[in-house]
């Protein structure tokens, strides 16, 4: 398992809109069952994106030597956009929104009761790929291996895109009111923090993707 398609892969994890739904999921009944819904779709779709990304790479052959250098440029046209993404969050913060008082349960918590609704929201959240995502997949498709074998690590790169809802899913089933607390925390915590922490990961990932395509485009 490539060591670079782990690291774009917890970098392009945290994902707050899907925690978002998690947490609205959580505020309601019959939670394991939607939990189950909503990341089946999130994994059904986002491993079929991933599969046909590799299959791209696979017939473009990007790890041959002829290919090496599109390869790099491939990956520093995305690292870039990583690192012009970061600077525009950073230069445009949004003034922290002024605490509201609960008013019961709210039209979104009701919403998720809805079964459609959860499968619609599991593919349209995981159908756009992020570059980290695409980067990772990258680096499945580079290894001379045998292709299930790329398959089974493909599967390990979504659960690890997927742990922000695979984790709550998990501990609201076995511990639910424990897990429903440290939901809410890490929730309120990401509201505060998030755009920071997505502006740092922008740049890292967006920086690791230039260092490997200048590797590449130079080699």
């Amino acid at each position: 398992m490539p060591s670079q398609a782990i690291t774009l892969a917890l970098l392009g994890s945290v994902y707050p809109p899907a925690l978002a739904v998690a947490v609205a999921i959580a505020a309601g009944d019959k939670v394991r069952s939607r939990f189950a819904i909503f990341v089946s779709a999130a994994a059904v779709t986002t491993y079929a994106v991933g599969f046909a990304i590799l299959e791209i790479f696979t017939a473009a052959d990007l790890s041959s030597p002829k290919h090496q250098h599109s390869s790099g440029l491939l990956q520093l046209v995305i690292g870039f956009a990583l690192v012009l993404v970061g600077i525009y969050l950073q230069r445009h913060r949004r003034r922290p929104d002024k605490p509201k008082e609960p008013k019961g349960e709210s039209k979104i918590e009701r919403a998720m009761n809805s079964v459609p609704l959860l499968l619609l929201l599991g593919v349209t959240l995981y159908a756009l790929p992020s570059p980290q995502f695409i980067g990772a997949v990258k680096a499945i498709s580079g290894q001379s291996v045998p292709e299930p074998r790329k398959l089974i690590q493909l599967l390990i790169v979504v659960a690890i895109m997927l742990w922000m809802i695979e984790v709550p899913a998990v501990g609201l089933a076995i511990f639910p009111e424990q897990a429903g607390r440290v939901l809410d925390r890490f929730n309120e915590w990401l509201a505060r923090h998030g755009r920071t922490l997505l502006i740092v990961i922008c740049y890292v990932a967006g920086v690791w993707m230039i260092v490997n395509g200048l590797i590449h485009a130079t080699a």
